[in-house]
């Protein structure tokens, strides 16, 4: 019974981030809307540094990390896990698209 324990954090993170995932049928943002989403998500932690603290993938639900960062039109965006940037850096506009629809 122990060793269930343990496993439900983990399955609750993974199954928060999997299904942020966009898939590449879904809409893209147009470069305007990428500028002001980025601003917003920027501004989301209160200071307005062109890093992103929080996890775009997660829908800017969950604290992202320095060891997962990537960098995209000029902001730094810190993600919660290598799945997550990996997930951004394969489709960073659907990502963004996605969040511009949370606003």
């Amino acid at each position: 019974m122990r060793r269930v324990w343990w496993a439900v954090p983990v399955v609750l993170v993974l199954v928060g981030c999997s299904q942020g995932t966009p898939s590449a049928e879904r809409a893209t943002a147009e470069p305007g809307d990428r500028a002001a989403v980025l601003a917003a998500a920027d501004a989301a932690d209160g200071t307005t540094d062109h890093v992103v603290a929080r996890c775009a993938v997660c829908g800017l639900g969950m604290d992202g990390v320095a060891e997962h960062a990537a960098t995209f039109e000029g902001y730094t965006l810190y993600f919660c896990s290598a799945e997550c940037r990996e997930s951004f850096e394969a489709n960073p506009k659907a990502i963004l698209a996605r969040l511009a629809k949370q606003r």
